[in-house]
């Protein structure tokens, strides 16, 4: 199967240098964000044709409510133009002005994916498609404590998995491996913010069904990955970090084409830092 990523687009008004100086981390080009999207869109219409688009969350920018809401439908709208069936991760950002009914909404879960299995108190869900069921697992961001798996998630987890007809795929808005942020512009400081706490119980839990092929996450701004018991744990940058300074801004402009099958995994980052990454089973 074929996937298409995006993540991290950070919707909103954009950011001063003033505010990036003060807060000591380069800027968010979040004024590139719309035009990026019609760009990957297009290339996935017109390049790639994606089975399946995954947004791994933080559309938003938090600016209100009614911004917020406003800023949504519109991505979502521009992601309908892939002409591909979508499914939604709830990023840290979202949730700040956005409660769990307002996103599953915005997604049109109930009408989009009728058959989705739901957990009942949170964003959480799955979904069969093409053969592979997709688990989406829901996260509280709690700062300065951490990144917290939401109340009856890994029971959920045990379920979807445990009476998955096939091979399955996890999205998170965060990571679940154990890498490094050093060096990292925005977690160096605060790995806690960065790596979902119960990771490792998360881990064992795909350990004992052994059905996963590949877990994905955004959140970190930076491409990574790490293979852990032999799933890979992606890491997708986002499509608006500057990658280049303050004075001379450069856009990640990232977005993944990802190639599923029982053979293993291949994932291509386009944009400023691109990457390529290949597993085979």
């Amino acid at each position: 199967m074929r996937l298409g990523i995006i993540t991290d687009v950070h919707l909103g008004p954009a950011q001063s240098a003033a505010l990036a100086a003060e807060r000591g981390q380069p800027v968010k080009l979040t004024a590139s964000a719309e035009p990026l999207t019609r760009q990957v869109v297009q290339g996935w219409r017109e390049r790639d044709q994606p089975e399946l688009v995954l947004n791994l969350g933080d559309v938003l920018s938090d600016v209100s409510r009614a911004a917020d809401l406003e800023s949504y439908a519109h991505f979502c709208a521009l992601l309908d133009g892939a002409q591909a069936p979508v499914l939604h991760v709830a990023g840290n950002h979202d949730q700040v002005n956005l409660g769990d009914r307002d996103l599953l909404e915005l997604w049109q879960l109930a009408r989009r994916w009728p058959a989705a299995i739901r957990h009942d108190s949170s964003t959480a869900y799955a979904v069969d498609f093409g053969g592979l069921r997709f688990v989406i697992l829901s996260t509280l961001w709690l700062p300065p404590d951490g990144v917290f798996l939401g109340h009856g998630q890994l029971a959920f987890l045990e379920r979807c998995l445990g009476s998955a007809p096939g091979p399955c795929v996890l999205l998170t808005h965060q990571p679940l491996s154990e890498m490094s942020l050093a060096g990292n512009r925005w977690f160096a400081g605060a790995p806690q913010l960065a790596l979902i706490h119960e990771r490792a119980q998360v881990r064992a839990v795909l350990a004992r069904h052994g059905n996963v092929l590949a877990a994905f996450n955004g959140h970190a701004h930076w491409n990574h990955v790490d293979v852990i018991a032999g799933v890979p744990f992606i890491t997708v940058q986002s499509l608006t970090e500057n990658v280049g300074s303050e004075s001379a801004p450069v856009p990640a402009a990232a977005s993944a084409v990802v190639e599923l099958s029982a053979a293993g995994v291949q994932l291509y980052v386009s944009g400023a830092q691109p990457l390529r990454f290949a597993l085979r089973r």
